[in-house]
Formats: C-alpha cells, sequence, structure tokens
C-alpha cells in the first residue's frame, strides 16, 4: 500500500511517515527539508548562536525509506506573506494562500497512491480533489477542536480584550479546515474531546476515529518524591500564557490563593502573550515567568514540580499535559485539553473559565500528599500503558485499514 503524507511545515507527521514506512510505501511532502549535513551546521550555529533553526531540522526524516519532497519555493511563499503582514497585509490571507498553494504543489505526487493522509488546512489547492477523482481514500489529521467549537468559546474572551482572534467561520484560513474536514473519508482526531467536538456541530460520529499522539518511554515515571519540599508547592505550567490556554483564569485564581494560608509559586514556561495588561495590573508575586526552554530540559521541571496546572480553554490534546502525566506529575486539567483524565482517578478536572474550581483543586492537592501521590502514579500508569508511540502506530494501522 503507497501513502501519500501531507506535513506542510513543523507539524508532527513526518514522525508519522517515519513509523508507518516499517510496513508501507511513504512518500512524505513537506515545506523545505534539510538534508544530513545541513542539519549538522544547523546545530552548531544554534550552539553558537542560540537560534531557533532546530525547529527545521525536526522536519529530516530518520527512515531512509521515506520518499521525501520539500518545497523550498513555499516556504519562501510563507516567509515573504510573514514580511508583507508587518506592513498591514492580512495575515489571514497569506496563510490561506500559502497553503492552497501548498496543496497544488503536492497534487503533483498524487499517482498512484492509496491514501492521502493530509493535515487540514493542507488539502485544498486541488490535491483532495484530484486524489477523490482517482479513487484515493482521504484522510484528514485534525489536531484542535473543530472550528465553530473554537469560535464559540474563544471569540466571547478575545472580544473582551479586543482582539480579533483569527479562528473561526469567517477566517480565510481556516475556511480551508472547514473545506478539508467536510471532504475527508475519514477524520483522525488527536483526542475524545476533538471528535466530540465535531459530533456536537453537526459531524457523522462514525467518520471520525480518535488516536492520541504517543509519548516517549524515556518521559515515564520521572517524578520520585511527592513531598513538598520546605513545605512549598511548585505549579508547572507549559504553554503560551495567553487567552486561550487560560491563562486569565489562572491570574483570578492566583488573586484567590493569594489570600489563603497555601505557600505556592506557579512556574510558567512559555510566552506570555496577550494579557500584558492583566498581567501589570494583578499580584503576580507568586508566579516565576522562565520564558522558552529547551525541549529536553522540560524532564527537569516536570520530575522537580509538585503539580501540572493548564485551565486550557480549547485544545486537541496538550502535549505538555500527556507528558506530565507520564511523568508522574499530578494534573489539574480542564476536559477541553483533550487528556485522556479521569476526574479523581488519575488527575483533576475543572471547567473552563472557572477560577474558584482551579482554588479548590489546587487546595486539594497542597493539602494531601497522598491524593498527589496516587494521581500522579495512576496518571503515569494510563500513558504508559496505554499512549505510546506503538499504540500511536498500531491505531493509525487500523485506520488505514478502516473501510469507508
Amino acid at each position: 500500500m503507497k501513502i501519500l503524507i501531507l506535513n506542510s511545515d513543523s507539524f508532527f507527521l513526518n514522525k508519522t511517515a517515519d513509523m508507518m514506512s516499517e510496513d508501507y510505501d511513504i512518500i512524505l511532502v513537506q515545506n523545505y527539508t534539510p538534508s544530513k549535513w545541513m542539519v549538522k551546521l544547523l546545530t552548531i550555529f544554534d550552539t553558537i548562536f542560540k537560534t531557533r533553526f532546530r525547529r527545521l531540522q525536526v522536519r529530516r526524516c530518520k527512515s531512509s525509506k521515506v520518499i521525501v519532497h520539500g518545497l523550498l519555493l513555499n516556504d519562501l511563499l510563507k516567509v515573504l506573506f510573514k514580511i508583507a503582514a508587518k506592513f498591514g497585509y492580512s495575515r489571514d490571507k497569506g496563510e490561506a494562500t500559502v497553503a492552497r498553494n501548498y496543496g497544488r504543489l503536492a497534487s503533483l505526487y498524487i499517482k498512484d497512491v492509496d491514501i492521502l493522509h493530509y493535515r487540514t488546512g493542507y488539502g485544498q489547492g486541488e490535491v483532495v480533489k484530484n486524489a477523490k477523482k482517482r479513487g484515493v481514500k482521504v484522510i484528514a489529521d485534525h489536531s484542535i477542536a473543530c472550528t465553530e467549537e473554537i469560535d464559540e468559546i474563544l471569540s466571547p474572551e478575545y472580544e473582551r480584550y479586543g482582539i480579533n482572534i483569527g479562528i473561526g467561520p469567517k477566517s480565510e484560513f481556516w475556511k480551508l479546515v472547514i473545506k478539508d474536514c467536510q471532504a475527508a473519508d475519514l477524520i483522525v482526531a488527536n483526542s475524545d474531546y476533538v471528535k466530540q467536538s465535531f459530533v456536537r456541530h453537526g459531524y457523522d460520529s462514525s467518520k471520525i476515529l480518535v488516536n492520541y499522539l504517543g509519548v516517549r518511554e524515556d518521559w515515564f515515571f520521572l517524578k520520585k518524591d511527592y513531598n513538598l519540599k520546605d513545605g512549598l508547592m511548585k505549579i508547572l505550567f507549559i504553554g503560551e500564557f495567553g487567552i486561550r490556554k487560560g491563562a486569565e483564569y489562572l491570574i483570578k485564581a492566583s488573586q484567590i490563593l493569594n489570600k489563603m494560608p497555601i505557600n505556592y509559586k506557579i512556574v510558567v514556561i512559555g510566552k506570555l502573550n496577550e494579557i500584558d495588561e492583566l498581567v501589570r495590573k494583578s499580584d503576580m508575586s507568586h508566579f516565576e515567568f522562565i520564558g522558552t526552554v529547551l525541549y529536553e530540559d522540560l524532564k527537569k521541571y516536570y520530575s522537580q514540580s509538585d503539580v501540572y496546572l493548564f485551565p486550557s480553554l480549547c485544545e486537541g490534546s496538550t502535549r505538555a499535559g500527556m507528558e506530565a502525566m507520564a511523568a508522574g506529575l499530578p494534573v489539574i486539567l480542564t476536559d477541553n485539553c483533550g487528556c485522556p483524565v479521569q476526574d479523581g482517578v488519575n488527575g483533576l478536572i475543572v471547567p473552563i473559565k472557572d477560577e474558584k474550581a482551579i482554588v479548590s483543586a489546587v487546595k486539594k492537592m497542597y493539602e494531601s500528599q497522598y491524593l498527589r501521590e496516587r494521581l500522579g502514579k495512576e496518571a503515569a500508569r494510563t500513558i504508559s500503558q496505554n499512549y505510546t508511540w506503538s499504540h500511536y502506530k498500531d491505531n493509525l494501522k487500523t485506520i488505514y485499514n478502516h473501510r469507508v
């Protein structure tokens, strides 16, 4: 069986191509793909100048069995539109143009394949249309709640801050995402939450199959000690500290916690975004902003923190949440994080937009070492037994063989 995988740029589907090449003939189309020697050069450059070229390095496939087509010109087009956006050109229109052009270029490789597996938003520009004409099975990979749900949950939040959300049925790029979802024979959702968001908005449940991304085995059971060092509970937040990630409600919860006999610190790894004014107006004495760190360095934070807290309003399946669970860190999450958490069994679930619920969950964690240890160890067992990359691969093989 021959499968054409469309990865666009820095998505995970090149890892998928690597894994599936053991069992299938894989053709991978993505934007610029560095050569083996270029990867070495970029690694040296990153080490000396602390640049961010590692985003390009991860585009390279490890398997020599994968036939890779890199679309350098499409990457250059993307850069040009980014520059144009600084001078007032619509970023949304630029992204849509790049995505359609990607689909046009990718359509050159549709010949003689059995399955087209693509990231939603990048299947237009004729590639899906041409695949269907040839009788190719079309599988759309979608990694966040359906567009209509994103719009319903987030638009009111962004409007309060006077910010254009840029995501929703009216967005040029997200119109492409909707078309890709509607045109696909199957949609691969990366969490049960994502699937249910589609079903709530009228999509056929039988058309949507769930496949969580895997977690590497070297992340399992990193946490060993569940005592609070010096009575201080370190709460870890990983992600862009902005509206969609629930940062406003975490700040509001902290203002309540500040009045309680709870000794805590919230460690934020990620960029501060969109809510600078709220941060300036609030007591942030219990926050420590680290900024971005190298991916491998996250292990240290998972093992040395006491709780992982992520009150996101809308996700697909947050990778950091899955990794925190794998590490054995007790987690406080919303259902909309898209992680396999059962409330009170392997974590605590709080409703979105509810700072009082966050406070209650933090209080429970602070007061009970037994609870932290029980939830953390069960979270690690959940991920290690059910959500490895081997599980992901086996599930995807089933999806590829699924009759439509």
